[in-house]
């Protein structure tokens, strides 16, 4: 084995590229096993990208004896991890990292095997909220010291 053999086995790039994304807290990892028959890296980005959730980097583990098809992972942004986690659950895949919402991930595994439709695709059964007939009360708004130094600062 020859030098950069040893690097490309230690992945060390894409180790430290998530290391990076996730201590700005930003992103979460989200890790399956690969499956023989089962969706590919590619399948599940573009299902995460239908649903609005969107990659940054992706990463492949070769087979091992816990994992004899290897591992796939990917970073997705922090505020769609849990309905990241649940879209993948409810198309087949099992994660090997402990769950972002146990309850969410029983949910999708009710509903596994069924397509879920990206809200472009639901049309108009969204249903609609209509705020014109409610009152809000009307606060009002101290000014104070540094509100007025803002805003003499914005309009001079």
């Amino acid at each position: 084995m020859n030098f950069l053999d040893l690097v490309a086995q230690c992945d060390i790039y894409d180790r430290l590229d998530g290391v990076v994304h996730q201590a700005t807290g930003d992103w979460v990892r989200l890790e399956w096993e690969q499956q023989e028959g089962g969706p590919r890296g590619i399948d599940v980005e573009r299902e995460l990208k239908r649903l609005g959730v969107n990659v940054c980097g992706r990463w492949f583990s070769p087979a091992s004896e816990d994992h004899p098809c290897g591992l796939l992972s990917c970073l997705v942004p922090e505020p769609r991890a849990r309905w990241g986690e649940y879209v993948l659950t409810a198309y087949g895949v099992t994660f090997t990292s402990e769950p972002i919402d146990a309850q969410s991930v029983a949910a999708a595994q009710r509903r596994q095997g069924e397509r879920i439709p990206a809200w472009s695709e639901r049309g108009q059964s969204r249903p609609s909220v209509t705020l014109s007939g409610m009152q809000f009360p009307k606060q009002r708004e101290e000014e104070g010291l540094a509100k007025r130094l803002v805003k003499w600062l914005r309009d001079g």
